[in-house]
């Protein structure tokens, strides 16, 4: 039950959507664009959970400061640390929910992309297609531009997410509105070494997804330092008019 429940409230749709996105190119088909395509719908989606995150992030970092405090001060008394422990997370339940929200779309993301690149699209999985989303002309182009294969490990693009997660973290701390800490920097510096031994071994096209959803958010954090900079110049709005931006880049994208 649980996994026909797995593959109807997950997989299916997943799997649904990247064929889609594939089959709406005219002409040339690339599974890495159709992901790009796909990342980008995603973060669409999902901008008011990241306005949400950005907003709760003062709050985290209380989070964390008392969660340090308690855990001094009670160390050698478990059942009143546990209480306390407790105590902080209630009075923060907004802001651990959607820090849970957030993981685990995350893990889903991961657990998807394993399934659908790790076993490469097969006659089992497309079998899952709805009716309205036509058959893909075989052999599929599992690459992007022919340049990863996205079914295989890339040590390359595993370097490249890693860098790619060390350059957001950094761009990160250094625009956040409150100064960075030590526990900042020593994840800014140890989160890429461990995704990079981490994912080592897994199917590029998981690694693609992290290095696009790593691009598009250094590239809207870069977006919001202008906007702030902008303001500080005058300026009313950020100087790129999103709407006419996303409609330029359907149009490219699906050819209209």
């Amino acid at each position: 039950m649980l996994h026909n429940l797995y593959i109807k409230i997950l997989l299916q749709p997943f799997l649904n959507a990247l064929i889609f996105l594939y089959n709406l190119m005219p002409g040339y088909k690339d599974m890495g664009i159709a992901l790009i395509v796909f990342v980008v719908i995603l973060r669409i989606v999902l901008l008011p959970l990241r306005k949400r995150s950005q907003a709760s992030e003062p709050d985290q970092e209380k989070i964390m400061k008392e969660l340090a405090k308690v855990e001094e001060e009670y160390q050698y008394e478990p059942i009143e640390l546990k209480e306390a422990k407790k105590a902080i997370t209630s009075k923060y339940r907004g802001v651990v929910n959607l820090r849970a929200i957030e993981l685990l779309i995350e893990a889903v993301y991961f657990a998807m992309l394993w399934r659908i690149f790790g076993e490469g699209f097969t006659k089992e999985e497309l079998d899952l297609l709805y009716s309205f989303v036509s058959y893909p002309v075989q052999p599929m182009n599992l690459t992007f531009l022919h340049l990863f294969d996205l079914t295989v490990p890339s040590p390359a693009l595993n370097t490249i997410s890693a860098v790619g997660l060390f350059i957001v973290l950094f761009f990160h701390n250094w625009t956040k509105p409150q100064k960075a800490t030590r526990e900042d920097y020593v994840i800014m510096f140890w989160s890429p070494i461990a995704a990079f031994f981490i994912t080592y071994r897994i199917p590029a096209g998981q690694e693609f997804f992290f290095t696009v959803t790593e691009t598009i958010e250094f590239l809207l954090i870069l977006n919001d330092q202008v906007v702030k900079w902008g303001r500080k110049l005058g300026f009313a709005g950020p100087l790129v008019d999103k709407k006419a931006f996303l409609k330029t880049a359907k149009n490219q994208v699906l050819g209209g």
